[in-house]
């Protein structure tokens, strides 16, 4: 069975998917953080501040923003994105909800 699907279907259908990107993103927002003068990092709110628990981590110094594997492999496999493409799309996330500039991506 074939289906057609006009532009504006599509176009659409590629505004929900990003809709669902940002609020999963936007939720993080809930999570436990820290923010001083040099770092500005998200955890996991399930484990505990003492182990590593990151799940970003951005130098304000540097500019660089870490985004842990695992976070951005589960991301990646929930949405028609790559993991570079993913990696791209949280980092603008960032920068627009932080209102930072992130200048070199690390993951």
């Amino acid at each position: 069975m074939k289906y057609l699907i006009t532009e504006s279907q599509l176009d659409r259908a590629k505004s929900k998917i990003n809709d669902l990107m940002l609020s999963d993103l936007n939720r993080l927002l809930d999570n436990d953080r820290t923010s001083d003068s040099e770092l500005i990092v998200i955890y996991y709110n399930d484990i505990p501040l003492y182990e590593d628990g990151v799940i970003m981590e951005y130098g304000v110094e540097d500019g660089w923003l870490y985004i842990e594997k695992d976070f951005l492999d589960t991301f990646s496999s929930m949405y028609p994105l790559n993991r570079k493409q993913s990696a791209e799309f949280i980092s603008k996330w960032f920068s627009k909800e932080f209102e930072v500039d992130v200048k070199d991506l690390h993951y």
